[in-house]
């Protein structure tokens, strides 16, 4: 029988991602857009990226003493002899990119196994209804497309301009497409429960929640060019925490700042 092969993972490229931060905190910035603590196989490396992550949305420096001050915090003290270790042998931050993708790439692998299995027991199961196991085993691809493409998480806002039109519309930028709403349509976006916060930070979100704002935005809505003749009075710049206060629908939920805004899954 062939030789089972081993879990894809790179504990070397795991240290060098957070010995890199440890040498410069900056670094982080190159890769927190595209890595989550999840994506390390390592449970040590893993726990120690959440720290960093979790001291930068604060932010606080991120140094070998902030990471295990907080590491001892969640009851992690003996992660602080294996920060030492760590800086001993990763001395620049130069590749950080490099291993990041690394690490990423070996995530998805990981991740394309536990599909594989979910499918291979839906065939195992040999349900009846054959079109309900290829339709879960669509869902599970799916799945996993949405959790390892990082832009399907990324939201970038523009400023909504007002168009004198009767009823008013606003055209809004969202994600690179100009979309033409009316306002009872961008209110019941505001109603969905999603938080987008200041630009870089990590918005805690589940993907599915995240496919139904962006699937509804776009349903409900025209997609349409901005008209080129439109005067700066009839692309007039609002506010969305003001218009949505004015409206009477504020929530802790429609604060959509305009900005580029990364999401997470929950969990």
């Amino acid at each position: 029988m062939a030789e089972e092969k081993a879990i894809p993972y790179s504990i070397e490229a795991e240290e060098a991602v957070i010995g890199s931060i440890l040498v410069d905190a900056n670094s982080i910035n190159d890769v927190v857009d595209i890595l989550g603590p999840k994506d390390f196989f390592a449970e040590d490396t893993s726990s120690i990226y959440k720290v960093m992550v979790s001291l930068k949305e604060r932010g606080v420096s991120i140094d070998q003493i902030t990471v295990g001050i907080e590491l001892g915090r969640f009851n992690k003290p003996g992660l602080i002899a294996y920060l030492s270790y760590i800086v001993s042998v990763v001395p620049t931050s130069l590749h950080i990119k490099y291993y990041a993708d690394i690490v990423r790439r070996f995530s998805f692998y990981r991740q394309l196994l536990s599909a594989s299995s979910q499918i291979a027991t839906l065939a195992i199961q040999q349900n009846p209804d054959t079109k309900a196991s290829l339709d879960r085993s669509e869902s599970i691809i799916q799945e996993l497309r949405q959790r390892t493409t990082r832009e399907s998480r990324m939201l970038i806002l523009g400023e909504p301009r007002l168009i004198q039109t009767n009823p008013p519309r606003y055209i809004w930028n969202v994600n690179g497409k100009d979309l033409r709403l009316t306002l009872p349509q961008i209110t019941i976006w505001g109603k969905f429960k999603n938080v987008v916060i200041a630009e870089l930070n990590f918005v805690p979100i589940k993907p599915k929640d995240w496919d139904n704002t962006i699937n509804t935005l776009i349903t409900h809505s025209l997609q349409i060019e901005a008209p080129a003749d439109a005067s700066e009075e009839q692309q007039l710049k609002i506010s969305i925490s003001r218009w949505f206060d004015r409206m009477r629908e504020a929530t802790v939920h429609s604060d959509l700042a305009v900005g580029r805004h990364i999401l997470k899954e929950i969990g």
